[in-house]
């Protein structure tokens, strides 16, 4: 019961053991985090076995990190990573 409440808070997207981060990310930052044709934010799925949403409708954007605590971790310090400008 406590479970369903928790996920019902969150947007309803997080089962038991899940967890999920939202982070805001620049509008011009947003097309390094996606890549050409998917490829980057589908590679940081595949690679860190989270899921990744990005809703473009908000300034700024807003990128939904969901999956297991440890890949939810993952890909947000790759999102961070690949986000920081290059110097």
């Amino acid at each position: 019961m406590r479970q369903r409440r928790l996920a019902r808070r969150l947007g309803g997207g997080v089962g038991p053991g899940q967890a999920q981060s939202s982070v805001r990310c620049p509008k011009e930052m947003v097309g390094r985090v996606i890549g050409r044709g998917g490829e980057t934010v589908k590679g940081l799925q595949a690679a860190t076995g989270a899921r990744i949403q990005i809703d473009q409708s908000a300034a700024p954007c807003v990128v939904t990190i969901t999956g297991n605590p440890r890949c939810v971790d993952a890909a947000l310090l790759s999102l961070i990573h690949i986000s920081e400008p290059t110097r």
